[in-house]
């Protein structure tokens, strides 16, 4: 991205242009520059229209985040706020996370592909003990390792908002693994975890077995590319996990029906956070958080409905998330 787009956006920004509502940078150098940061958190402070603010490729370090930790301190609209693939370090990831922890509007925060390791997985454990408005987090690829599982482990214990969580390609270990497991076992939100990519065994995975036998809400537990190699274990963990989501589908026509949509296998649920996969090509985006589309187009916009409550919106997105994995691995 060019200086001249970088400055077009902050002019919008700060003008409060009605017709931007997400915010999109990519490989912007420009960025860095002296003042610039600076200049899209005054104009982002100001605005009421951005949902959705995406800094991603463009090298942000610890300084550069704890500048933008600002915009999400003081927002009342940001919903989704995509960091990811930069040069954020446990300070940055700290300052984001005391900024977590006073945010009311943030649904999805995605910092993955960062540096933010155990300390900065410790910060946003902390501050997901006290937030109750987020409901997906993105953390692949940190290097986070036990010390930062343990912690974001007993933050499940208190946390009940959240629904999904990223943790794929880090270099959790059994024991990391397993004390996860003993938080998602009481949590009562999360439905979706990915921990592939790391480095698993037998009993880590045992214990997230367990996890999804003790707990009927979480659906889908994504572990693959790990060293666990127990057939014994994999077959319990399919077996609770297909329970698990033949309950929850259960749920999801009873929910989809209540909304008025009678014929469930007709369509496709759409989630506006997840990828552009090809099942995806005909969705139609709403700017809400869901949406049913048929093949033909046509469409329900649930939060038209007066019976579209927080619950049936998480319900749903149970659904998505057994269903279709992340944007990012």
């Amino acid at each position: 991205m060019e200086a001249t787009e970088l400055t077009t956006i902050v002019s919008q920004c700060a003008a409060n242009d009605p017709s931007l509502t997400s915010v999109y940078i990519c490989y912007c150098a420009a960025l860095r520059s002296e003042g610039a940061m600076q200049s899209l958190v005054e104009a982002l402070q100001k605005n009421t229209c951005v949902t959705s603010l995406s800094v991603v490729h463009c090298g942000l370090d610890d300084a550069l985040a704890t500048q933008l930790a600002e915009v999400v301190r003081s927002t009342q609209t940001l919903v989704e706020v995509d960091l990811s693939r930069n040069k954020i370090g446990n300070e940055g990831a700290s300052a984001l996370a005391k900024a977590l922890a006073e945010n009311e509007s943030v649904r999805t925060l995605d910092l993955g592909t960062n540096k933010i390791g155990d300390v900065g997985a410790t910060a946003i454990a902390h501050a997901l003990a006290k937030n109750e408005t987020l409901w997906r987090l993105h953390l692949q690829r940190n290097a986070v390792q036990s010390f930062g599982a343990e912690a974001l482990a007993r933050a499940l214990k208190k946390n009940a908002s959240l629904v999904a969580l990223n943790l794929r390609n880090n270099e959790l270990l059994d024991d990391g693994a397993s004390e996860l497991a003993k938080g998602l076992r009481v949590n009562k939100g999360v439905t979706y975890v990915d921990v592939g990519s790391n480095k698993i065994l037998d009993y880590g995975l045992k214990m997230m077995a367990i996890a999804l036998r003790d707990n009927p809400n979480l659906t889908r537990v994504v572990w693959d590319d790990n060293t666990a190699d127990d057939t014994r274990i994999l077959k319990a963990l399919l077996k609770f996990e297909r329970r698990n989501q033949e309950k929850c589908r259960a749920k999801f026509v009873q929910a989809a029906r209540l909304l008025g949509v009678s014929q469930v296998d007709q369509y496709i649920v759409v989630d506006r956070e997840l990828g552009s996969q090809s099942w995806r090509d005909k969705a139609v985006y709403t700017g809400k958080d869901l949406a049913f589309v048929r093949d033909l187009g046509e469409v329900e916009v649930l939060t038209s409905n007066p019976l579209y409550t927080e619950d049936v919106a998480k319900l749903i997105l149970s659904y998505v998330d057994y269903r279709f994995r992340f944007k990012s691995n």
